[in-house]
């Protein structure tokens, strides 16, 4: 509004020039700041823009306007997308949502749908779409400029567009204006009592610019891998191990790197990514990347994974992995097959060899030449040497009638390792002849650390253990009982056997001697079975089990997590 006076007496003609110069520097004025904000300050939109102002104005007034225009606040485009889509995919309940995005351009009506499925994964419905402001108010006029002057300044000039009735919202569908053209005049009243409107700069929405977007926005659900966590017992549970969690966005995700071990007997592992909620289990959660490979059954493998988007996962390594289509369409049917149990080292032997160390150097030596067969039978017939372990207890008299250890060797070691240890022993004293320390040999095998599920003893031997109730000969100082050693042993699953290498006093048939044969069948000398003269080291191998028989194992196609320290030779 122009306003002129008040004046004392009639109005003359100078003051009425005046005010009517006054009015039209107004309009000129006025016109100018319109064309600036329909130019959203562009001089090349301003010089065909300038024709529509008033008044003929100068050149120096047409740039002094373009230079005063300040564009309202507004926030960056690409926010306002964001934050409606990470609002959409937030939720965590598990129905399709979609959103409507309308960018108001100066050329009309961007238009694009994002939907998003249980997972909250957005995808584009359809191509992003403009409408021509022509074909939402035909009214308008022709000529670029003179369109944007009008939507610019006239606030009726959308009046037919702002009469259509908004789109129903619903608690799964609702719609975001993006007002890219704040200021205008048109186009301000026509939103005045729409929702959720944004002011926004930037360029317009895309297909490219909006799918980028939309793999950016955070995740609903977490994302992990699935792997199989093995007992101590050889009891199998898939298990997620976390790679990207709920909320976050691929722009700021690492490289996550997570080591596995693949299934001993199998070429292939099946490596999946699913997402699901936290505490949820594996074959509750959806997958997202399904590929398959060979990976070693000796070694952690490092896989490397990074976050593409919502539901997109890429694998980096290993490289030569392959899509798996068929466990992703029947997921999860690859757990459904997992065995209950499984072996992480399914020809694993834990194996302790005790000798008797008293008697004569040729009667030790022949008990010792004949372990040593079997440990070279071993190293070279076994299908994982390296997978067997040996403990060496080699047991000499007691000297008197002191509790002292009489039991040396090692502890359970590497197959070469306890040969070098058993081939060093020697012969010691036998003192008394009708009893020898194998209650204290059977004490220390049942202290070793097994863990293989194969699990052996051999004994070789001459005397008896030492008895509990026999007056004639003393019982062990260190207070033993073989009795209660092989329980334990059995407790442990320790199969024992022995090879006796009978002394000359029990070849007749008296009481002694009836019982000395009962305690060698006791301690696992098997009736029929050679004698050391007659044992020969394949044959002990074999009656002792100590080489597993071929097998085909349950396939496990899902990778295993690597072994802590007390697993290593777990089953």
């Amino acid at each position: 509004m122009l306003v002129a006076g008040p004046w004392v007496g009639p109005v003359t003609e100078a003051r009425a020039r005046a005010h009517a110069d006054r009015l039209d520097r107004a309009r000129t004025a006025f016109d100018l700041a319109t064309a600036a904000s329909a130019a959203l300050g562009s001089a090349e939109a301003m010089s065909g823009l300038r024709r529509f102002a008033r008044g003929d104005p100068s050149h120096d007034e047409v740039a002094e306007a373009l230079l005063s225009w300040q564009p309202p606040a507004a926030e960056p485009v690409a926010e306002a997308v964001a934050s409606a889509v990470a609002a959409l995919t937030a939720d965590p309940a598990p129905v399709e949502r979609a959103l409507v995005v309308k960018q108001v351009t100066a050329e009309g009506v961007v238009e694009a749908e994002v939907r998003a499925d249980a997972l909250g994964v957005p995808t584009l419905a359809r191509p992003v779409r403009t409408t021509p402001w022509r074909d939402l108010e035909p009214g308008l006029p022709a000529d670029e400029h003179a369109r944007r002057f009008a939507l610019a300044g006239d606030p009726e000039a959308l009046a037919r567009w702002a009469r259509v009735p908004a789109e129903p919202e619903t608690a799964t569908r609702w719609t975001v204006l993006l007002n890219g053209v704040a200021g205008w005049r048109a186009v301000d009243t026509a939103l005045g009592a729409r929702r959720r409107v944004h002011r926004v700069r930037g360029a317009a929405l895309t297909d490219e610019v909006l799918t980028g977007l939309l793999a950016d926005a955070p995740l609903r659900l977490d994302h992990s891998l699935v792997l199989v966590d093995l007992a101590p017992t050889g009891h199998t549970m898939p298990v997620r191990v976390p790679l990207f969690a709920a909320g976050t966005v691929a722009s700021a995700a690492p490289v996550v790197e997570v080591c596995v071990e693949g299934a001993a007997g199998r070429e292939e592992s099946v490596l999946a990514v699913v997402a699901g909620p936290p505490g949820a289990p594996a074959r509750q959660c959806a997958p997202v990347l399904v590929r398959r490979c060979a990976l070693p059954g000796d070694a952690p493998v490092p896989l490397r994974f990074s976050l593409r988007g919502p539901g997109s996962v890429e694998l980096h390594a290993p490289v030569d992995t392959a899509p798996d289509p068929g466990s992703r369409a029947t997921w999860p049917g690859v757990l459904a097959e997992l065995p209950t149990t499984h072996d992480r080292r399914p020809a694993a032997l834990d194996l302790a060899v005790a000798v008797e160390l008293g008697g004569t150097a040729h009667q030790v030596a022949a008990r010792r030449d004949l372990l040593l067969g079997v440990l070279d039978h071993l190293i070279a017939q076994h299908p994982a040497p390296d997978s067997v372990r040996v403990a060496v207890l080699a047991y000499e008299d007691h000297l008197g009638r002191a509790a002292v250890p009489v039991v040396s060797g090692c502890s359970l070691v590497a197959l070469p390792r306890a040969r070098a240890e058993l081939a060093g022993l020697g012969a010691t004293e036998a003192y008394e002849p009708n009893a020898a320390p194998v209650e204290d040999a059977l004490a220390a095998a049942a202290a070793l650390p097994w863990t293989a599920r194969a699990r052996r003893l051999l004994l070789v031997g001459a005397r008896p253990p030492h008895p509990s109730k026999v007056a004639n000969i003393p019982r062990c100082p260190n207070e033993h009982r073989w009795e209660a050693a092989r329980t334990a042993l059995r407790a442990l699953g320790v199969d024992q056997t022995a090879v006796w290498d009978r002394p000359e006093w029990c070849v007749p048939r008296n009481r002694l001697a009836l019982r000395t044969t009962d305690l060698w069948r006791d301690l696992g000398h098997r009736p029929g079975a050679p004698l050391l003269a007659g044992a020969d080291p394949a044959d002990v191998v074999a009656a002792a089990g100590l080489i597993p028989r071929a097998r085909r194992p349950t396939p496990l196609r899902i990778p295993l997590l690597p072994a802590g320290p007390d697993q290593e030779n777990s089953p």
